[in-house]
């Protein structure tokens, strides 16, 4: 695989600075938990109430008001004014609990 000169840059910057570091990790654990989350439930939901008993599934729309609930989420953090060098791991903990 070739890595260019500026990839393997920023790759030793993110590593240097620990704020990065930490929001990156954050950020590998909860996609990684939220796919297992977004994959495993239909799966779930099929094994609880079978397909063929169940004419109306709501799985499309539980996941677009999921997604449009993490959109103005995300949207309405922009606005919070936080010090997040004090605050970042509380807020970074209490998030991945919920």
């Amino acid at each position: 695989m070739l890595v260019t000169p500026l990839v393997r840059g920023v790759v030793r910057g993110v590593v240097r600075v620990p704020n990065l570091r930490l929001w990156c990790l954050w950020w590998v654990f909860n996609s990684t938990g939220y796919y297992l989350v977004l994959f495993y439930t239909p799966v779930l939901w099929n094994k609880v109430y079978p397909a063929t008993e169940n004419k109306h599934m709501y799985n499309g729309a539980v996941e677009a008001v999921s997604t449009l609930l993490g959109a103005m989420t995300s949207f309405l953090t922009g606005f919070v004014k936080i010090r997040w060098n004090l605050w970042s791991e509380l807020v970074i903990g209490v998030i991945t609990a919920l």
